[in-house]
C-alpha cells in the first residue's frame, strides 16, 4: 500500500491479495487521489 506522484497527481496502490486473483487478475490496484498536495493525499489514502 503507498502513494505516489505523477505528473503532479497523487495515486494511491495496492496489491490485490493473491487468494482474490481468480477474480480480480490485475496485480495493483491504482486510484486517483484528485489532488497535487502530498499532506492531503496521505489524509485521504486511508479512505480508500
Amino acid at each position: 500500500m503507498g502513494i505516489y506522484c505523477d505528473r503532479g497527481r497523487y495515486y494511491f496502490v495496492k496489491r490485490v491479495p493473491k487468494r482474490f486473483a481468480h477474480v480480480d487478475p490485475r496485480q495493483k490496484i491504482t486510484r486517483c487521489l484528485h489532488t497535487d498536495s502530498r499532506r492531503e493525499a496521505l489524509a485521504r489514502a486511508p479512505a480508500v
